[in-house]
């Protein structure tokens, strides 16, 4: 079962440091050049205060004193972004490199304010060309990584986070968003590297503990990643995907109480999907708890009519009750729904024959087991399932032996394949292939009831009455809930003579529910 687990979403802190860069500017020795470069200095004080307004004032002054003046116009644009100003902010970077086309801090800033307003490519941009002026400034690389990052460019990421941090930029977001771009290129150890790295540095981010929690369980280290979220659940009990991964960890490992106890959290605190109702409904199933995992996948289904999952995982559960009807139209409403995909299972369509099977619809149960044959054509229980199909339906004894030798083909040793065979074998009254074929089942598993009693109906046919007696006897030792193995050595008995014995085994048969023994009782038990 593939449990189809669902993806979820968390912040990804990205905190930037923005680096001003102080301009040392040649003035001209004229009065209106000294007078620009005073408004430019104030204006850099102001910049310092964060008086953000007054600092455009004097960049402005400036500009209008000096209309080419490029210092100014990238420290206005600055400015401008600082009072939530984006695109008047691009504006001036635009004129800052208009007049200073090799100014590498404009070009930063662009590319700052560009990553703000979502516009990573043109981020990239500018960000490429100001570590082409300066590649000594670490910033540059932080931001370009940040762009690469929102891209999903992960390999260039760790490119410039390592970058940012050999020239000294270290801290606990950096680290975690290296972390998670080795994560997501798959190098996930590195990436728990990081996140201990980080979590060091700030304990407090509970991003940490939930990228911790899913880099575990792709490394398959479950029980570390229930922890991770455990805790985070304990510092932040409304981390919704805290409780839903956790849910899925617990099921995989068996815990299908703590699962159902985490998809109740999650209902309770108003997570209703159907994707919640359809896992808690799993967990339901496996905990043995029919009844209302039925209910979980019907509520599953009001809330998604065409959610196929829930018709399928409805359906395993309706079986398993046994409600072999409703399971087969569950299984049916799965495959309408799911028409034309790929992905089909072979074991769908063989649940939905064996439930046709159990309900005596022989012909439906034989073609889908003829449909998961062609899905799945090396599975030999499909060939043992169809060849008792064709045994208990048309009684075709040649298709069933031809199912049985094609599973033993596929699995030399499949006891139940020579069981099958030599039932097949008895209804044509091939008596010495059909005990060859019990003879090889337990030789293969002396611990088999099963073997022994297809070996001990076989000789009641044929009549060895103390050979019959000794295997039912066996069967019965290893087998001892086998009712039927009581009623035919009670046959044995009566044929062999033995009335008592005979008699006691059918009253046991009968107590067990074979109600054919009463006939016999009252006709010889007096």
């Amino acid at each position: 079962m593939a449990i189809k687990l669902q993806k979820s979403s968390f912040l990804h802190r990205i905190l930037l440091t923005m680096l001003i860069l102080f301009v040392t500017v040649v003035a001209n020795h004229n009065s209106i050049a000294q007078t620009a470069e005073e408004h430019f200095e104030t204006g850099l004080e102001k910049m310092e205060a964060e008086d953000y307004k007054g600092a455009i004032d004097e960049f402005t002054k400036a500009i209008d004193l000096s209309p080419q003046f490029a210092e100014a116009f990238n420290m206005r644009g600055v400015a401008k972004k600082e009072m939530g100003e984006p695109t008047a902010a691009l504006q001036d970077f635009y004129y800052a490199l208009e007049f200073k086309p090799d100014m590498a801090e404009a070009y930063f800033n662009r590319g700052f304010v560009m990553f703000e307003i979502g516009n990573y490519n043109g981020a990239l941009r500018d960000l490429n060309e100001a570590i082409h002026l300066n590649p000594e400034n670490s910033d540059y690389y932080l931001v370009r990584g940040n762009a690469h990052f929102m891209l999903e460019n992960y390999e260039d990421a760790i490119k410039d986070y390592s970058t940012a941090m050999e020239m000294g930029i270290v801290n606990a977001d950096i680290l975690y968003n290296r972390a998670f771009a080795f994560h997501k290129t798959g190098l996930n150890r590195y990436a728990l590297e990081d996140l201990e790295n980080s979590f060091l540095v700030d304990s407090s981010n509970p991003d940490i503990l939930f990228l911790f929690g899913i880099v575990h369980s792709e490394l398959g280290n479950y029980r570390e990643a229930i922890q991770y979220y455990s805790e985070l659940i304990n510092k932040d009990p409304d981390n919704l995907d805290a409780y839903f991964n956790r849910a899925y960890l617990r099921h995989s490992l068996g815990d299908y109480t703590g699962a159902t106890e985490d998809y109740t959290v999650l209902i309770e605190r108003d997570s209703i999907t159907a994707e919640v109702y359809n896992n808690r409904g799993l967990a339901r199933t496996k905990s043995g708890d029919l009844k209302d995992a039925i209910a979980d996948f019907n509520r599953a289904l009001e809330l998604s009519p065409d959610f196929s999952l829930a018709y399928l995982n409805r359906g395993y559960a309706k079986y398993e009750i046994p409600d072999y009807r409703s399971a087969a139209e569950d299984f049916t409403a799965y495959l309408e729904k799911t028409e034309g995909e790929e992905n089909i299972y072979y074991e769908i369509y063989h649940v939905r024959a064996r439930s046709h099977h159990r309900l005596s619809r022989f012909s439906d149960a034989i073609r889908d087991y003829t449909r998961a044959i062609e899905l799945n054509p090396e599975e030999p229980v499909l060939y043992i399932n169809r060849g008792q199909a064709f045994m208990s339906g048309p009684e075709d004894a040649d298709a069933a032996i031809a199912d049985f030798t094609k599973a033993i083909d596929l699995k030399p040793d499949y006891v139940e394949a020579y069981n099958s065979r030599s039932n097949a074998r008895l209804l044509k009254e091939e008596y010495m292939e059909a005990l060859e074929d019990a003879d090889r089942a337990i030789e293969l598993d002396p611990e088999s009831g099963k073997a022994y009693y297809t070996r001990g109906i076989l000789m009641l046919e044929i009549e060895d009455h103390y050979s019959a007696i000794k295997d039912l006897t066996t069967a019965i030792e290893l087998e001892p809930g086998n009712a039927q193995a009581f009623f035919f050595r009670g046959v044995a008995h009566m044929d062999h003579g033995d009335t008592e014995e005979a008699c006691r085994d059918f009253n046991t048969a009968l107590k067990m529910g074979i109600s054919e023994a009463k006939n016999i009782i009252d006709e010889i038990c007096r």
